[in-house]
């Protein structure tokens, strides 16, 4: 009898770790989902783009390929915050604001608002430069 209850029990626990992974690989796929959904392809294509333009062409396909794997990689890092930080409940709900007009429009705008926004980055960079310079002391 202890034989059977032993084996029903440790049954049971493998069946809800097993759960658990699926639920855990589940969650962590809406995340790159959301990640998705939400522009980061068109920001990643935007700064590799932008990366590209200081780089001879024959070596572009090289390159790009070597940052795309880099950027799986981040995004992984990426799902794992989310999921610290969100539920899985929290991540279905922006997964539909994603894919509402305004979400799909906000997504599709995203890759060009940060291309055009490297500028103004760069602007503010140095006048904060500026007002640190101006208040050092000599």
């Amino acid at each position: 009898m202890k034989k059977i209850f032993l084996i029903f029990t440790f049954a049971l626990a493998a069946q809800f770790a097993l759960a658990q992974d699926t639920e855990k690989e589940a969650f962590k796929a809406d995340c790159l989902k959301m990640m998705d959904l939400g522009g980061a392809p068109g920001q990643y294509n935007a700064a590799i783009e932008s990366m590209l333009k200081n780089v001879p062409e024959e070596k572009h396909a090289a390159i790009r390929k070597d940052l795309l794997e880099s950027i799986r990689h981040m995004q992984e890092k990426l799902a794992t915050l989310y999921m610290e930080e969100f539920t899985h409940d929290e991540i279905k709900a922006i997964i539909a604001y994603y894919q509402s007009p305004a979400g799909k429009k906000f997504a599709e705008k995203s890759g060009l608002i940060y291309e055009r926004s490297q500028k103004f980055a760069m602007e503010w960079n140095l006048e904060l430069k500026e007002i640190v310079k101006k208040h050092q002391v000599n």
